[in-house]
């Protein structure tokens, strides 16, 4: 991937399961930056429920935790049909396991600690087959629209939301990214915060103050979101949640439609 290049992970909604909660706080920060849409899970009955919720197009677990293991939830995951292609994460290395895995289809087996640059290069082959093997198309206001034209409208729509941001705050964002999938848009927006906002947050006890004051500012801006989103779309759109997390500058849209 060349420098300005998006990857193909940028159109890919990724399942990440880990029991540790400092080494799922931590790695989800690098997956974030790098996929269009990431779900976390506690473990491994948690990632079957947050599959259920939202479906992702890879799953990336750790092996052993409490309750139900990675495996046990892959294998839960096959029983039922589902067919995602899986990378596992684990600090221990067993020919036994590794067997077990591969029976469940597992494309890849890493050893912690994790080769970042091995992972990321093999999640984006993992992409691209993804998107190779998937329905080319997403049915949008009654109309097929194939992934050429879905990337393209995804690229208005960073642009549009983009400019909307900028407009009305004073700030863009560094960072938008769109994704639509089924009935949804998700819009994820990252490096949004003013000067102003900066500052207060300089004392972690108003992060609160400026999460509720950028929510404020979407509902507030939402007749004209919904608008740019619907103009673009070609149906009607509709505002359903607000994510805002103001310590890691990430602020999250979701629209249905």
């Amino acid at each position: 991937m060349t420098q300005g290049t998006p990857s193909l992970l940028s159109h890919i909604r990724l399942l990440y399961v880990e029991d540790e909660a400092d080494t799922r706080e931590e790695f989800s920060k690098f997956l974030k930056r790098r996929v269009g849409k990431l779900i976390t899970g506690e473990n491994g009955q948690d990632g079957l429920k947050r599959f259920e919720e939202q479906p992702p197009d890879i799953i990336l677990t750790d092996l052993r935790m409490p309750g139900m293991t990675g495996l046990e939830m892959v294998r839960a995951l096959r029983e039922k049909g589902f067919r995602t292609p899986v990378i596992i994460l684990s600090a221990l290395s067993d020919s036994d396991t590794i067997l077990e895995a591969v029976d469940l289809g597992i494309v890849k087996y890493h050893v912690k600690p994790v080769d970042t640059t091995v992972l990321v290069t093999q999640l984006e082959a993992l992409a691209e087959q993804v998107l190779k093997a998937s329905v080319r198309t997403t049915l949008i206001a009654n109309q097929l629209v194939d992934l050429e034209q879905k990337q393209a409208l995804e690229k208005s729509l960073r642009g549009e939301i983009s400019a909307l941001i900028k407009e009305r705050s004073g700030k863009g964002p560094r960072d938008l990214h769109a994704f639509i999938h089924g009935s949804t848009v998700e819009i994820t927006a990252r490096g949004t915060l003013t000067a102003l906002e900066k500052t207060i947050l300089n004392n972690r006890q108003n992060t609160k103050l400026v999460e509720y004051s950028r929510r404020v500012f979407y509902l507030e801006s939402t007749h004209e979101l919904e608008a740019a989103v619907t103009g673009l779309l070609g149906v009607p759109c509709v505002l359903e949640d607000i994510v805002i997390d103001s310590v890691h500058e990430v602020d999250q849209l979701t629209f249905k439609f």
